[in-house]
């Protein structure tokens, strides 16, 4: 299932120097023009699973209506959002991001599969889902939960 986002979103102001690293706002018209592509790929990405720019994984909280939403902006950094504000960055540029099927961990990949940004956590077993979760397993938190193929939580990043 893939849906166009349709709401309005925040606007991303990233610029990156020479080292990817984030920096200064892009124009509006650069932003506007990218905006409108975003997807949401489902509420979770599978091992071996990839995002691409303008591609998140995405779920709304059927208790209170809170949506989440994890991926990569129209530039390639990875962002992850509550209500459409941005909780937390990567602050680093990747063309693509993986869920890495041998050992649950998340790797953003940038020109000529350099390694970007890592999440640098590593299963016991290998990769069984990156999910949006409200609570559901040993976090009572929602937020960004990575398990590995033996049910063991590995890495969690909470909303607030």
């Amino acid at each position: 299932l893939v849906a166009a986002v349709s709401a309005p979103l925040p606007a991303d102001r990233y610029q990156l120097d020479h080292d990817n690293d984030v920096k200064t706002d892009v124009t509006d018209d650069q932003r506007s023009l990218f905006m409108t592509a975003q997807q949401c790929k489902g509420t979770t990405l599978a091992p071996g699973g990839k995002l691409y720019p303008n591609e998140y994984i995405c779920a709304t909280d059927p208790d209170d209506g809170s949506s989440i939403r994890f991926g990569l902006n129209f530039i390639g950094i990875l962002l992850f959002y509550k209500n459409d504000k941005v909780v937390w960055s990567s602050k680093k540029r990747g063309d693509y991001l993986v869920f890495q099927e041998d050992d649950a961990h998340l790797v953003l990949y940038s020109t000529g599969n350099r390694v970007a940004w890592s999440s640098q956590c590593f299963g016991r077993g290998g990769a069984k889902a990156a999910e949006i979760n409200f609570g559901g397993s040993s976090s009572s938190r929602p937020g960004l939960l990575l398990v590995d193929d033996n049910d063991n939580d590995v890495w969690f990043l909470g909303t607030d």
